[in-house]
């Protein structure tokens, strides 16, 4: 295949770099991408692609062209980018077998350590990261979702971490397209309705003391005890229905609905990390936390509206690129796949609709079907079709660097070459 040096990219005529050497660009450590931010000019310097707020539909028609390229290059320059650290305390034979994926593992780095305390024969091991939000560098857990033998682990961060609150987007079980029985996904870590209404993990006992019920996400609050330490904790447990691995196959007003549930019922508690899981804490994880990032910062931005100068808001932007690749730098794979990643450009487009053009229709249908799954199409998006499933999560890695065939006729174009 013939190398491409630049193609045209619509943000204000920014050329698309996908050269070789930007690829392999040395630097200091990433540094925090804020998502959105006032600045005076839309400069792509490799690691952020900012849009104008002002533009960004316009932009985005563009990018969904042609069973959405543009996105999918872009991906694929995210995967290139992405930084790969240190790994040696989730690899080592100690605990191996505390992860769920044997090529999801945390970066040392940003990982959460246990309390050990010592002579207590306990470790500091949970396959779990640190991600920076908008006021603090720790302001979600991005973990995995627990085996049996780690569940007195993940109680034991749910409670050393004082978190108030954890959403959960994966089923227990779900069918495995390839054999088509069922595989777990998350172990059972709180009381079943079907079981007792407490169950001890280790230290820490948990009880059911309530639950909603509602046709998109269920609510359940936990009460935690310390036998050791005698205190009492609740905890808000939320889980999204529905959610396929590794898809999009959702509707973004649903996932907005839901982030913002979850942040009205535990605003009122203090501040510590938000513990999201998925199965392996990459995919659906990641995409949630990029959209609850993105939600709490365009409603900032809604607030300093009638106080801001309009030469200024010309200029607010928002930087979907830029946020992953953050994400990145502190778990591996966040945003798994291509349609989850084209997935928060739809949900920000949602969110930036209902902050400044609350009048003006939605362009996306909700479709609802009979055996629970949903999906949703949009006018210029095909990031809901089914992705692409791994056969196992360690080959994660055989979907990046794949060209689409209408990639490849974007290159043809651009080069005036037929040699593809």
């Amino acid at each position: 295949m013939r190398h491409v040096d630049s193609m045209l990219h619509p943000r204000n005529n920014i050329v698309f770099d996908i050269s070789r050497s930007n690829r392999t660009k040395k630097g200091s450590e990433l540094s925090q991408v804020i998502a959105l931010k006032e600045m005076d000019s839309c400069k792509d310097d490799g690691k952020s692609k900012p849009i104008k707020i002002r533009d960004f539909d316009e932009t985005l028609l563009k990018l969904h062209a042609d069973g959405n390229a543009l996105l999918n290059l872009e991906y694929q320059e995210l995967d290139k980018l992405s930084p790969l650290y240190p790994m040696d305390v989730g690899s080592d034979l100690d605990h191996r077998a505390d992860n769920r994926w044997t090529n999801i593992v945390p970066f040392d780095h940003s990982r959460v350590k246990l309390f050990a305390r010592e002579g207590s024969g306990q470790h500091d091991y949970i396959n779990a990261n640190y991600i920076a939000g908008m006021d603090s560098s720790r302001e979600y857990i991005a973990t995995q979702g627990p085996l049996t033998k780690t569940i007195p682990e993940f109680w034991r961060m749910v409670w050393e971490q004082k978190s108030s609150a954890i959403v959960m987007l994966s089923e227990f079980e779900a069918i495995d397209k390839r054999t088509q029985m069922m595989r777990e996904k998350v172990a059972r870590y709180y009381p079943d309705e079907e079981e007792s209404n407490s169950y001890q993990y280790d230290q820490i006992m948990v009880s059911r003391t309530g639950k909603l019920d509602t046709k998109d996400w269920e609510i359940r609050t936990l009460k935690l005890t310390h036998l050791t330490e005698r205190k009492n904790r609740f905890v808000k447990h939320f889980f999204f229905k529905y959610w396929s691995d590794h898809e999009a196959n959702i509707n973004p007003v649903d996932l907005i609905d839901f982030v913002r549930v979850v942040r009205a019922e535990t605003s009122a508690q203090p501040t510590s990390p938000l513990i999201v899981h998925c199965s392996a804490g990459v995919g659906r994880t990641g995409t949630y936390i990029a959209v609850d990032y993105f939600n709490k910062y365009i409603q900032s931005l809604k607030l300093k509206l009638e106080k801001t100068d309009k030469r200024v808001q010309e200029n607010w932007t928002v930087d979907i690129f830029g946020r992953v690749l953050n994400m990145r730098d502190k778990r591996r794979f966040m945003v798994q796949s291509k349609a989850q990643y084209i997935f928060i450009y739809d949900v920000v487009q949602e969110l930036l609709r209902q902050a400044f053009k609350p009048n003006h229709p939605g362009n996306t249908t909700h479709v609802r079907h009979e055996n629970g799954d949903s999906s949703f199409t949009d006018a210029g998006s095909n990031a809901s079709g089914p992705a692409k499933e791994d056969a196992v999560y360690d080959d994660v890695e055989s979907l990046q660097g794949q060209i689409t065939s209408s990639e490849e006729m974007l290159i043809r174009i651009s080069t005036g070459s037929s040699d593809v």
